[in-house]
């Protein structure tokens, strides 16, 4: 097999941001096309751009693909998948192996609608014509290579696990994971692709990072932006050295408090999936709604304002029904857990005594019996910190239980009148 390597698909990935993307065709007929009669690519020709994309960064991936290989250059744009919040094209070499690439969320309202979502819902409707695109247009390739930047990496792996039979290998940049009722749905699948799925994510990306990896293997490479620069798929390529064939060279570790952050995240799933009465889909339409209005531009602002209204009248009613319980339900799993902690605190506390008494018992009479005394007494020390560490988690958790319970009630009270003015404003 000739597959592309992990520079040409990261190239390719960038280019689904595009509006050429979607022109079927030969790669280098097209880049012919947006040529000027210098022989330079003309800035009026290059068309709409997206993903957080202007016309400087658009000149690099053109000429980025020129300068490619001409196997590269041959390739064929042969179907294409250009929908509202999901565009996808499928290339084609010369002996007939197919790799399809997939857009990221392109500032499209729908589109950042549908990543809100995907955290409760094991299955979005982007996600679904993701597959169909592979299963329909693209069914006559065998062993296909998918690929994609941000919402195009995720929607890459999501076909690697439900057209498990026609994907052979996934390459996702920055694309976040799945939700648990995925992860548990599609475990079986999930076990047999996991070795397909490669993860490549700039160190401070922050978005690799929500929901659930599902990646065999996960690698983290260069980036020199930050803030929301780092999310760009530019710096990946602009940034990052890579080998003889063409694939990544310039390797190094996440973020710290990334990685960190993505532990508390994985949390969050897992406590908005515990929340009675389908409370976790409020809260994440509701943010949904905001979050969505916040980062597009193809809606009016008084449909957003109407999203959001809508979403969090939802979201009140559903905490005035459930009483809270789903606070209370984290509230005795955390309170059971300190009463473990306390307990383990005690436990070390005799262990200690118990060390420190084999201590005073053991002479120094001769070479073997010393050497028992000083490994007791690093035992003794080594107990003396797992017990400090104990302690404190056990002080944090108490402090943490103490907050959630002080709060509660001001996060209802709060949440209601906030719906209360909503519900009045809306009727003016």
């Amino acid at each position: 097999m000739s597959e592309l390597n992990e520079k040409e698909l990261l190239i390719l990935s960038n280019y689904l941001y595009m509006d050429h993307s979607v022109t079927k065709g030969n790669i280098g007929n097209i880049l012919q096309s947006l040529k000027g009669e210098d022989g330079e690519f003309d800035t009026t020709k290059i068309g709409a751009i997206s993903g957080g994309m202007d016309t400087k960064d658009a000149l690099y991936i053109f000429k980025e693909m020129d300068a490619s290989s001409a196997t590269f250059k041959d390739l064929q744009v042969t179907q294409v998948i250009n929908e509202e919040g999901i565009r996808g094209a499928c290339f084609v070499n010369d002996i007939g192996e197919a790799t399809v690439i997939y857009r990221g969320t392109g500032g499209n309202y729908n589109a950042w609608t549908d990543n809100i979502i995907a955290e409760y819902l094991r299955e979005t409707i982007l996600q679904k014509k993701a597959a169909e695109f592979i299963d329909t247009q693209c069914a006559e390739y065998p062993n296909i290579t998918v690929a994609g930047h941000s919402k195009g990496g995720n929607f890459a792996q999501y076909v690697t696990v439900v057209c498990k039979e026609k994907v052979d290998r996934c390459i996702s940049y920055d694309g976040q994971g799945f939700n648990r009722d995925f992860v548990h749905f599609y475990q079986p699948n999930i076990t047999d692709v996991r070795k397909k799925i490669t993860s490549i994510s700039a160190h401070n990306d922050y978005v690799n990072i929500l929901l659930l990896s599902i990646a065999g293997k996960r690698i983290f490479v260069e980036n020199n932006e930050s803030g929301l620069n780092a999310h760009s798929g530019i710096p990946l390529l602009k940034d990052n050295v890579f080998d003889q064939n063409g694939n990544f060279a310039s390797l190094r570790e996440q973020d710290e408090e990334l990685h960190v952050l993505e532990g508390f995240l994985a949390d969050g799933v897992i406590f908005l999936d515990d929340l009675p009465n389908e409370a976790g889909e409020k809260v994440v339409d509701a943010l949904g709604a905001i979050l969505a209005g916040a980062l597009s531009a193809d809606k009016s602002e008084r449909f957003e304002k109407e999203m959001i209204k809508r979403h969090l009248l939802e979201f009140a009613k559903t905490i005035n029904t459930t009483a809270s319980e789903g606070f209370k339900i984290n509230l005795c799993v955390m309170s059971e857990a300190q009463q473990e902690m306390s307990v383990g605190v005690k436990h070390f506390e005799q262990v200690k005594e118990e060390i420190q008494m084999a201590i005073v018992k053991t002479g120094i009479e001769d070479s073997v019996v010393a050497l028992s005394r000083k490994l007791l007494i690093k035992i003794m020390e080594q107990v003396e910190k797992e017990g400090q560490l104990l302690y404190q988690m056990t002080i944090a958790m108490e402090h943490t239980i103490a907050a959630y319970q002080k709060a509660e009630n001001n996060i209802i009270s709060e949440i209601s009148t906030s719906c209360r003015n909503i519900h009045l404003t809306g009727r003016n």
